[in-house]
Formats: C-alpha cells, structure tokens, sequence
C-alpha cells in the first residue's frame, strides 16, 4: 500500500502519530520523496505528532474525517489505521474517503474488534507495509508498483 511513487499519503485519524512515523520510516530514501500529511480531530494529538515528528515530508493539520477533501490536496494512499470504529456515519466518511482518493489510490484501513484478536502482521492488525505487487516489484529490484482500485 505504501509504495515508492506514492506522492500524497494521508494518515487519517493520525492522533500523537503513531502510524504516521511508520509510513515516514516506509519511504524513507524513496525518490520522489512524498508527502505524508497526518489528520485528527483532536489539537492536543495534532501537537503531540508535530512534537514528535521532525520531518520535512510530514506536516499535521487538525480536522475531521468527514471534511477530509476540503482539508487535504487528492491523495495515492488514504490509511486510516486504528480509528475508523470511532466515527458514527461511515457510509459518509467512506464516500468523502473515495473523493479524495486519486483514480489509482488505495484506502487501508482496520478497525477494532472484540470478537477477533489480531496479532502482527494478519489482517486487522494496523501495520503499515508494501502492497502484494509492490513487494513483488521490489524483490525484482523495480522501483514502480502501485495496486490499482477502480472507481465504480
């Protein structure tokens, strides 16, 4: 999902920034370098992430989900780890999500559960990592590979 050509990444719902140091620590070195642009609602997480992270690819801004194409520029990559169960209408939020993300992007997204466990590295469990094609790509030393989701 994180892949090298991504150019917009947005963490939604990013709180004090968490999973949006590991998206950071993902394309580190990648070329062109993106931007990772962290969301949340609440000022004192939006502070905590600018406090804790110093990179010129990040930046942070205070809103919420269902205003998400009115806060940010079109997005490759929406993630939006660890949150999503928060919001009441996510119908809404999900179609606001899908205006913003560009034609060729991705959403990747978990929620909490307290019927399933999740351990790391299974589905639900919030890591940020490679799609399937870019990991193939990789391993064949190509620098391209992003997954397609089409717009229907």
């Amino acid at each position: 999902m994180i892949c090298p050509g991504r150019q917009v990444i947005v963490d939604l719902g990013c709180g004090p920034g968490a999973v949006t140091q590991l998206i950071l620590e993902h394309v580190s070195g990648s070329e062109p370098q993106p931007r990772v642009i962290g969301v949340d609602p609440s000022p004192s997480a939006i502070a905590k992430a600018r406090a804790a992270i110093s990179s010129r690819l990040a930046e942070f801004m205070e809103g919420s989900a269902e205003l998400l194409s009115r806060l940010v520029p079109p997005a490759d990559a929406v993630v939006f780890l660890n949150a999503i169960h928060l919001v009441q209408d996510k119908q809404q939020v999900l179609g606001e999500i899908r205006q913003n993300v560009e034609a060729r992007g991705l959403l990747g997204f978990n929620s909490r559960s307290s019927r399933a466990p999740t351990s790391r590295g299974r589905a639900g469990s919030g890591g940020v990592g490679s799609c399937a094609r870019c990991r193939r790509s990789e391993r064949r030393g190509s620098t391209s590979g992003t997954t397609a989701t089409p717009r229907r």
